[in-house]
């Protein structure tokens, strides 16, 4: 007896998850020391894919935990792919005319200096614009920068007053980034 509801139910399940996955977590706390005039910093957040199908198209998620001591500043974040391990950095699905204004893909900003305590956030984008071939390895990456001209530092992973035994409401957290091929 072969009840024919599984085997199709299976079939469906194979063909809607037929997506390759690459992720990166980042566990580690540090410092990221913004230069401020609102410049791009890589924050160790890289992973790729290795594409099965023509026309991929790719959902990216992720996650960052931070703080920082500076209030009222807006930061922001974004993600950019590069074909092959040669291939240039490119930005995609960025802000158009913004007539000088700072383009990211997600904006962020810390109200208050809470020294315990992390802020969380989370992103989503879509890549549709590329066709590499079939085999290649497509890279992603995060980059994180303060929209204002000011200088600042931002502490991924953890919390500003981080003094490990000494302050038992300090928290930490993680940071993550997810590509899956669709």
């Amino acid at each position: 007896y072969v009840d024919n509801s599984v085997a199709s139910s299976e079939a469906t399940l194979q063909t809607f998850s037929r997506g390759n996955i690459g992720t990166a977590i980042l566990t580690d706390a540090y410092l990221l020391s913004d230069p401020g005039n609102k410049t791009w910093a890589d924050i160790g957040l890289e992973t790729s894919v290795t594409t099965k199908y023509t026309n991929p198209k790719f959902l990216i998620n992720g996650h960052i935990t931070w703080g920082s001591v500076n209030t009222n500043r807006s930061m922001g974040i974004k993600v950019q792919y590069k074909i092959g391990s040669t291939g240039s950095w490119t930005d995609f699905n960025m802000p158009t005319n913004t007539d000088g204004r700072f383009g990211k893909h997600i904006s962020f900003n810390q109200p208050g200096d809470y020294n315990e305590f992390l802020n969380s956030n989370a992103y989503n984008l879509f890549l549709t614009s590329i066709n590499p071939t079939v085999g290649t390895q497509v890279y992603f990456k995060v980059q994180f920068a303060f929209s204002s001209t000011n200088t600042s530092t931002i502490r991924i992973n953890r919390a500003e007053n981080d003094n490990a035994s000494t302050d038992a409401d300090s928290q930490r957290g993680t940071t993550t980034l997810i590509v899956q091929e669709l």
